[in-house]
């Protein structure tokens, strides 16, 4: 774990300087949750499955769920993992492929330091609460951050921000009264 933290913190004295630079929407349209899966995982196909008011179609394992429009089935717009039950190398070629450092289980603090000010937030319960920032340099991505207060975040969300006005969790968060 202290060597994760001093990765961290070297990564997050860099990203100071520079503005976050994440993986191309023509990139993450092009990924696929089983060619990250090891060893004896299988994702199921999911058809009609129903998420922000829209049709989706894509793989899921549990509550890690790679989603794409049913009107745009071949780009990936929409992506969650379960860091609780996902196992951490899973995890981590995820989080390298779309240019985030590996968050499992970091605290809101280290979040924010390395996401930058949430644009809106939503407490769950007593013990979690989610986060969503707005990053990205050109292409931009709505990321969700849900972290518990004992094992820091647990679950993970990033969705393309190349459709505001349609499709957009920060817009529906703040459409939602603050109960924090």
């Amino acid at each position: 774990m202290a060597t994760k933290m001093v990765l961290l913190a070297n990564w997050i004295a860099q990203d100071k300087q520079t503005t976050m630079k994440m993986i191309s929407f023509d990139d993450f349209w092009r990924l696929r949750l089983t060619d990250f899966l090891i060893g004896e995982m299988k994702a199921t196909q999911v058809h009609n499955w129903e998420y922000l008011d829209h049709h989706w179609v894509g793989e899921t394992i549990g509550f890690t769920e790679w989603l794409r429009l049913e009107s745009d089935p071949d780009n990936l717009r929409f992506l969650s993992l379960d860091l609780a039950e996902l196992p951490t190398k899973v995890a981590n070629s995820v989080f390298a492929k779309i240019g985030i450092p590996s968050l499992k289980g970091m605290s809101e603090k280290y979040l924010t330091d390395v996401l930058g000010k949430p644009a809106g937030h939503l407490s769950l319960n007593g013990n979690k609460k989610t986060h969503y920032f707005l990053i990205g340099e050109g292409n931009q991505y709505e990321v969700g951050c849900t972290i518990d207060k004992k094992d820091g975040l647990v679950y993970f969300t990033i969705l393309t921000h190349d459709m505001p006005d349609q499709l957009s969790l920060i817009r529906m968060i703040k459409m939602r009264p603050n109960k924090s």
